[in-house]
């Protein structure tokens, strides 16, 4: 018995260590996950708010019958408000005004974007994580000069693959 301790202790270090990196990226995930969850409630406790704030806004701006903020004339003639701000501002206004833009509607499109940027977010971690947990290895597919060093294009992401192109 006392022979084999030598490789018996390596074998037990190395299966421990593996253990131990396995349970590193299971809590890194689940932290990565929960902190993405704190963010979107945050997001979302304020939006109410948010919109509130907007169509008061909106309403202050229309009852001064636009010209404040996006008029011929200004109230801030120092701020250069380009022309497609101006007209941008201004359908939104009649927007408000005819009722298309309320505090639901734009409540609605602020979930909406939090929920959508969340997605993204969420698949660009799985994504990563994908990537940084395998080993990758180049596959060359056509002639190459194997002597020239080459310059590639952009990797394009893919959860299975990463895709680059040589550069002309």
């Amino acid at each position: 018995i006392g022979d084999d301790n030598g490789p018996l202790h390596k074998s037990v270090k190395k299966a421990l260590s593996q253990c131990c990196v396995q349970l590193k990226k299971e809590l890194t995930k689940k932290h990565a996950a929960k902190d993405q969850a704190e963010r979107k409630k945050a997001l979302k406790k304020y939006i109410p708010d948010v919109g509130r704030a907007l169509i008061q806004a909106m309403k202050a701006i229309s009852r001064e019958g636009g010209n404040a903020a996006f008029g011929d004339d200004p109230m801030h003639p120092d701020i250069a408000m380009p022309e497609g701000f101006r007209k941008i501002g201004n359908r939104l206004l009649a927007q408000q005004k005819a009722g298309e833009i309320n505090e639901k509607v734009i409540c609605a499109k602020l979930t909406m974007h939090v929920e959508r940027i969340d997605k993204a977010l969420a698949l660009e971690f799985a994504e990563e994580q994908g990537r940084s947990s395998k080993k990758t290895e180049s596959l060359f597919i056509g002639l190459k000069d194997v002597d020239r060093p080459c310059k590639y294009t952009k990797a394009l992401p893919h959860p299975g693959f990463s895709f680059k192109l040589l550069a002309g």
